[in-house]
């Protein structure tokens, strides 16, 4: 159908890759790729064909849960915090499942930046523990100008342990 998933070599990258050139029986507009994928994922349609939809929604738990208890960590210490940067739905969709399940909340205390201002992070990071803080990087595309902005401000505000303490959720994987 013209939906691919893969694992890259590093255990903690976990992708979906969307082919859109072989995309015929949804069109090539991406969004409706990615809608039909978005459906499997939450288990209400079929999984395309060659798409381990279990596989990678395993994997993804298993990052979740080894952030919060501590075994994937900064500088060798649990993250107390984890910021999202994203804008539109890369914000929206995070901050409004986190806030639906916030009875439930035991891990890192959860933080938002959607703001190409730059006051936005820094206000955002004031009193955080770059050591102990976990950066995530959601963008369907990475060429959304705001996020690339706020990832650059980020990688700096982390310094050397950026490559350990950013992760990334895309569907663009070249980027």
């Amino acid at each position: 159908m013209g939906i691919r998933c893969s694992e890259q070599d590093s255990p903690n990258e976990v992708v979906l890759v969307i082919d859109r050139e072989k995309s015929q029986h949804m069109g090539s507009n991406p969004r409706v790729i990615a809608g039909v994928v978005g459906y499997a994922l939450r288990g209400s349609a079929p999984a395309p064909e060659g798409c381990d939809v279990e596989g990678t929604l395993t994997r993804f738990l298993d990052f979740s849960e080894s952030v919060r208890a501590g075994t994937f960590a900064g500088e060798a210490r649990p993250f107390t915090d984890v910021v999202n940067i994203g804008i539109g739905g890369s914000d929206l969709g995070p901050a409004m499942a986190a806030r639906a399940l916030i009875a439930s909340r035991d891990g890192p205390r959860l933080h938002y930046v959607a703001n190409v201002d730059g006051a936005d992070f820094a206000d955002t990071v004031d009193g955080l523990d770059p050591a102990r803080t976990l950066v995530i990087v959601a963008s369907k595309t990475f060429t959304t100008l705001e996020t690339m902005a706020n990832a650059r401000l980020a990688r700096e505000w982390l310094g050397q342990s950026a490559g350990r303490q950013m992760a990334a959720i895309s569907t663009n994987i070249p980027a």
